[in-house]
C-alpha cells in the first residue's frame, strides 16, 4: 500500500526516529531520520499535557503495523478549518485517528458531525479509545521503557548478526539473543532494536531478558500486544 500524503495542517514523523522501511541486506527496514519532523510532532503532543496522549504516540511509535504517526490540528472542509487535535496513525490497514473519549473536549453534534465528515473525506478512520486502555499495565510501563532506548546506538555487526540469528530460529528469549551476539547486556540493544522496528515483543506480557521476541518482518509477533480497537 503506497503511503498517502498527510494534510499541511498535520505534522508527520515516522513512528520513531530510527523507523526501518526499506530492505538491506540484513532483512530490516530502514529510514532517514526525520529528526525536524519528529522533534515538531513531539512539541505538538507535549503543547497539549495530555499524558495519554503521549503514551500513545509511544505505543503506536513501537507498533510494527504502524508506518508513520502525526499529531493532526485541524482539516479543511469547505474552505473551514474542522478542529481534529488528535494522533493520525498511517497504519497498515489505512488511516486511522486516535480519539481519547474520557480526554478530548465537549463537542456538540454539530461539531462531531462536521468532525466524521472531514476525517471520512480525508480518508481517515476514526477509532475511539479511552486512557483506560493506554494506561494499561505492564504494557504502558513497557513501551516507556523501551523507549528510552530509542537513541542506543547499536553497531551494524550487531543489527547483522541479531537479524541473522532470528531469521534462522524465528523466535528467542533476549537473554539466549544476547549470548549468541556477544551482548553483555541485551536488554538496551533489543529495545533500541524495537525502536528501529527491526524486531518485535509483545509488551502486555512483563519484559524482561526472558521475553521472546522475532524479526518484525516475519510478523511472528505482529503488533505489540497493544489491543486498540479494529
Amino acid at each position: 500500500m503506497g503511503r498517502k500524503e498527510l494534510p499541511p495542517n498535520g505534522v508527520k514523523s515516522h513512528r520513531a526516529r530510527n523507523l526501518p522501511a526499506r530492505t538491506n541486506s540484513t532483512g530490516g527496514r530502514f529510514n532517514s531520520k526525520l529528526l525536524a519532523n519528529q522533534r515538531a510532532l513531539e512539541a505538538a503532543i507535549t503543547s497539549s499535557r495530555s499524558p495519554s496522549l503521549h503514551d500513545l504516540r509511544i505505543q503506536l511509535s513501537l507498533d510494527p503495523s504502524v508506518r508513520s504517526i502525526s499529531f493532526m490540528e485541524s482539516l479543511a472542509l469547505d474552505g473551514d478549518e474542522v478542529p481534529v487535535r488528535m494522533i493520525v496513525a498511517d497504519r497498515n490497514d489505512g488511516r486511522v485517528a486516535y480519539d481519547i473519549i474520557d480526554k478530548r473536549p465537549y463537542r456538540d453534534i454539530d461539531t462531531q458531525g462536521l468532525l466524521l465528515i472531514a476525517l471520512q473525506g480525508s480518508g481517515i478512520r476514526l477509532i475511539e479509545i479511552d486512557s483506560s486502555i493506554i494506561d494499561a499495565e505492564p504494557r504502558a510501563a513497557n513501551c516507556r521503557r523501551i523507549w528510552r532506548y530509542r537513541d542506543h546506538p547499536v553497531p551494524a555487526p550487531v543489527i547483522e548478526s541479531v537479524v541473522s540469528a532470528l531469521a534462522r530460529r524465528r523466535r528467542m528469549a533476549i537473554r539466549t539473543l544476547g549470548a549468541k551476539v556477544g551482548l553483555r547486556d541485551p536488554m538496551p540493544t533489543a529495545c533500541a532494536l524495537i525502536c528501529r522496528g527491526l524486531i518485535a515483543t509483545n509488551v502486555s506480557k512483563p519484559l524482561n531478558t526472558n521475553s521472546v521476541v522475532s524479526n518484525a518482518a516475519d510478523r511472528v509477533t505482529p503488533s505489540l500486544g497493544i489491543p486498540f480497537p479494529t
